[in-house]
């Protein structure tokens, strides 16, 4: 079954996804179950699909958010019954410079 389309059944994704934005690094969530985390993994992954095309419409092209969520530079994942949600960084790269 496809998830509900309003923008107001997302409410608890965009507070998660906010916060996460607004955190040094991120945020985890704890679910009632692995199956729940997976749910709201689900749903955040399509509120920003949904953000997406949304600003394709709201910015002009070359605009740096036509077609882009301001939430693209966030990883979701699950593990077990808990949802993290932490942002994409190059700190989060082990890089050695080569010469």
């Amino acid at each position: 079954m496809p998830f509900n389309t309003s923008p107001f059944s997302f409410e608890d994704v965009r507070t998660a996804l906010d916060a996460a934005l607004r955190a040094k690094v991120g945020v985890k969530i704890e679910m009632d179950s692995h199956g729940a985390a997976v749910l709201f993994q689900g749903r955040a992954n399509y509120f920003r699909r949904q953000d997406r095309k949304e600003n394709l419409k709201t910015f002009p092209e070359g605009h740096e958010l036509h077609s882009q969520s301001i939430y693209d530079k966030l990883k979701i994942s699950v593990e077990n019954s808990t949802v993290k949600i932490v942002q994409y960084s190059a700190v989060m790269l082990k890089m050695e410079e080569l010469e």
